[in-house]
């Protein structure tokens, strides 16, 4: 699926080989903390040391219920494990690999949630 910001080009899309780029228009809005991706990193890499899943991390650390119901449902609709890390992440730093991240973001009284895969 390809998703485009209205107006602007993503991050790094003009120099992509497969025109391809980080989406920008939700990371700079009134109100959004921009520490949201940075900590939501360090939680997928505390997780990944941890040899844990990164959705299950989440929801071991968690007591807000409705924090919990929305890890639960990205959980269901990526199809089960958000996967673990580690020896992913070992590869990565040689040059090459994949892995998978989770994400949780409390915003205007609500839960967000998603899981990607990245190769």
């Amino acid at each position: 699926m390809d998703e485009q910001g209205k107006g602007t080009y993503q991050v790094g899309q003009k120099a992509s080989p497969i025109a391809a780029g980080l989406r920008n228009h939700s990371m700079r809005t009134p109100g959004q903390f921009q520490q949201n991706f940075p900590r939501e990193v360090a939680i997928n890499e505390a997780a990944a040391l941890a040899r844990a899943d990164a959705i299950q991390f989440r929801i071991d650390h968690l007591s807000e219920k409705r924090a919990i119901a929305v890890l639960e449902a990205v959980r269901k609709a990526s199809g089960g494990r958000s996967g673990r890390l580690r020896a992913r992440m070992r590869r990565a730093r040689g040059g090459g690999g994949s892995g998978r991240g989770v994400s949780l973001m409390f915003r205007s009284a609500s839960y967000w949630a998603c899981a990607c895969s990245i190769a």
